[in-house]
């Protein structure tokens, strides 16, 4: 159990006597807090960085973790799915209005790109059906 804390008068973090808090303290593996670098004060582009980067190393990890799914009981592989099909939606619901705002930016333009899908095409070699429709999901 953690030892529950108040702050004196002059700042000084100091235990509380015979108090102690229910909740452990979480294992944070250090992947991914290196990535949730917040701004110390809110910041929508600053913070929308940040989700991105804890999501990447989450998604890496879980890929990483899922190699051993045979071994898992089965309440946890149903949860695992249930979450990565919520997180697949989410991250789409997420992703259009930024792929939105890169083509309407106009930055992809250069020679040899004919459209913005064909750079999301490029850039993510899935292929320009899926990247053709992936931007028209973005602009409707």
């Amino acid at each position: 159990m953690l030892e529950a804390t108040t702050i004196t008068a002059d700042g000084v973090r100091a235990p509380e006597q015979g108090v102690t808090s229910p909740r452990r303290a979480a294992r944070v593996p250090r992947a991914l807090r290196d990535a949730a670098q917040f701004p110390t004060v809110p910041d929508s582009p600053g913070d929308a960085a940040a989700w991105a980067r804890v999501l990447a190393v989450a998604a890496e990890q879980l890929a990483h973790a899922a190699r051993g799914a045979r071994a898992w009981p089965e309440t946890v592989q149903d949860d695992v799915v249930r979450a990565l099909d919520e997180v697949g939606r989410l991250a789409a619901a997420a992703k259009s209005p930024v792929l939105a705002a890169q083509e309407a930016r106009g930055a992809w333009r250069q020679a040899g790109v004919r459209s913005f899908a064909d750079l999301r095409a490029r850039t993510t070699r899935t292929g320009r059906g899926a990247a053709r429709r992936e931007v028209e999901a973005a602009r409707a």
